[in-house]
């Protein structure tokens, strides 16, 4: 007997609070239905082996049925009754070979069997202190396991094992130490062979009979019998029926069989969990699928998926991901935190997409600038590529292609490539990309489009055309530009007489007296500016006397 109470606590087995026999089962009843089991024995290098001696014995026996193989390896046990069966072949000069739960069930059933040079020894189900060490090295496994010690845990419980090879639960546990050092495909396969083996026990322990009302196979009470008496239906103290053996060696199994397959359904998203942590984002997705076809009911795993799908810049199916996961659990707040996160991460890595490629198209038209004056054809590509880089929305960039065209003497795509800045600006950059189409106008010599280009768009082209003068009238190389200014102010608004003054003085500078004196005149008659006025009369009185005819 061996308690396994604490030690499925531990792992995840559930289990009620009864004592379970160990694979060393009750004696499995004998069937009137029979069949047959061939045996197949091969010698080291694969061929038939000949001449051993074969036992099988039921699984609760220690005695069976002999029989040698013949020329073929095969020894043939006919009429053998249903069941589990335990299969021994021994040849001198050769270690035994063992297979146990060969299930007989009214067909044939052919198990095949490998030997292996060595000696003779007594099995585990020959030998009780075996089977007692085998118990020992079970129960120090998972005492390792329990205290962290994975790879311990594993070497203890593979030496169980090996006196053991066909316990269902020691292969359990053997496959959770194997996968707490991440050893999923070891892990597996020792889940899998537990799976097997408790489950080609449950095939071969008879099906439980139903519990009637009055006990196990009593059916309905007998009339007469009177109420049942405190303590449980038929007696004092009687509680419900107590299980039998065979009773608690199926519960054993079933809960084997299912936790072993539970795990391995499991074994994709711990995979995909761990490629994700260790950032194999491609890798984890594939991972995920697996997982939701083996369970596509765990939110769990739609939102580990989001996340991975997020990392590999899929983002639309990110979203659909977690939007899954919602589905299935509406009020799963982790998959509600996924989903805030999956967004967050999808914008965030939208931006730092974007800085990046701002900042190669800004390395790319510094490049481009420094060959502008040498080389504008060069230039031109340059910023043409950063133009690429950033969707074409950059307002720097456009003016940098429209300067480059205009030195190659592509005026229309020139102006094409500055008006493209100036409506892509900043509303307070404006101006100052209508002064780099206007400046291109006036290397054309042409100041009216300039002039144009200035007071487009302005709430108040007057007030823009004067501010324009002001800034530039003490400078020589923007005088013309300034003066072309004053000039759209005055032709605008006539009535502007601080325009009409300061023009005045500009064309009295430059010699054109004809226009100085008119301009003048008129702020003399209409200023209000005492000073200007007395300025402006003074300005005439030099003018008259410049344009006096000589004696």
């Amino acid at each position: 007997m061996r308690s396994y109470m604490n030690r499925m606590r531990s792992f995840g087995l559930l289990i009620a609070s009864v004592l379970i026999v160990s694979i060393l089962f009750s004696p499995v009843p004998v069937y009137a239905q029979t069949g047959t089991l061939e045996v197949t024995f091969e010698g080291p290098s694969g061929a038939p082996e000949r001449d051993v001696r074969v036992t099988i014995m039921q699984m609760s026996a220690n005695k069976g049925n002999n029989k040698r193989t013949d020329a073929a390896g095969l020894a043939v046990f006919d009429k053998t009754n249903n069941g589990a069966y335990r299969v021994v072949g021994r040849k001198d000069g050769f270690a035994p070979a063992l297979y146990e739960v060969a299930i007989v069930n009214n067909g044939k059933t052919s198990v095949t069997l490998k030997l292996t040079a060595g000696a003779d020894r007594k099995l585990y189900f020959e030998d009780k202190a075996l089977e007692s060490r085998a118990n020992v090295l079970l129960d120090e496994g998972t005492r390792a396991m329990e205290e962290g010690g994975a790879v311990e845990a594993e070497n203890l419980i593979a030496q169980s094992l090996d006196i053991m090879p066909f316990a269902a639960d020691t292969l359990y546990y053997y496959g959770m130490a194997q996968l707490r050092q991440m050893k999923f495909e070891e892990a597996t396969e020792s889940f899998k062979k537990s799976a097997d083996i408790a489950n080609s026990m449950l095939l071969a322990l008879p099906k439980p009979k139903p519990m009637g009302v009055g006990g196990p196979g009593g059916g309905a009470p007998k009339p007469g019998g009177g109420a049942p008496k405190p303590g449980g239906p038929g007696g004092p103290g009687g509680g419900p029926p107590k299980p039998n053996p065979q009773d608690r060696q199926r519960m054993v199994f079933e809960m084997l069989a299912s936790n072993a397959e539970q795990q391995i359904a499991a074994m994709p998203l711990l995979k995909a969990d761990v490629a994700y942590e260790t950032k194999r984002y491609d890798e984890a997705i594939v991972l995920y699928d697996e997982a939701v076809k083996a369970n596509p009911q765990n939110p769990i795993v739609y939102s580990n998926r989001a996340l991975a799908l997020a990392q590999a810049g899929r983002n639309d199916e990110a979203i659909a991901s977690v939007n899954r996961a919602l589905e299935l659990n509406p009020g799963d707040e982790r998959a509600g935190q996924v989903k805030k996160a999956v967004e967050a991460f999808i914008e965030n890595a939208a931006r730092e997409m974007e800085n990046a490629r701002i900042k190669q198209a800004n390395d790319i038209l510094n490049e481009g600038n420094k060959l502008l004056d040498t080389d504008a054809s060069a230039a031109l590509k340059k910023f043409e590529e950063a133009n690429t880089l950033t969707d074409e929305k950059q307002s720097v960039i456009w003016r940098q292609v429209g300067r480059a065209q205009a030195k190659l003497q592509q005026d229309q795509q020139a102006v094409a490539a500055f008006r493209k800045a100036i409506d892509l600006a900043a509303e307070d950059q404006v101006e100052s990309y209508q002064m780099s189409l206007a400046q291109y106008y006036l290397d054309a010599k042409k100041p009216e489009e300039a002039l144009d280009v200035v007071v487009a768009g302005s709430k108040n082209p007057e007030q823009r055309l004067m501010d324009l003068y002001t800034k530039g009238k003490n400078n020589p190389d923007s005088m013309a530009f300034s003066t072309a200014a004053l000039e759209r102010v005055v032709q605008l608004n006539p009535s502007n007489i601080d325009a009409a003054y300061e023009l005045g003085q500009v064309y009295y500078m430059d010699r054109k007296d004809s226009q100085a004196m008119e301009l003048l005149t008129r702020y003399v008659e209409n200023g209000k500016d005492a000073g200007k006025v007395d300025t402006a009369k003074d300005l005439l009185t030099v003018l008259g006397n410049r344009n006096k005819p000589k004696p």
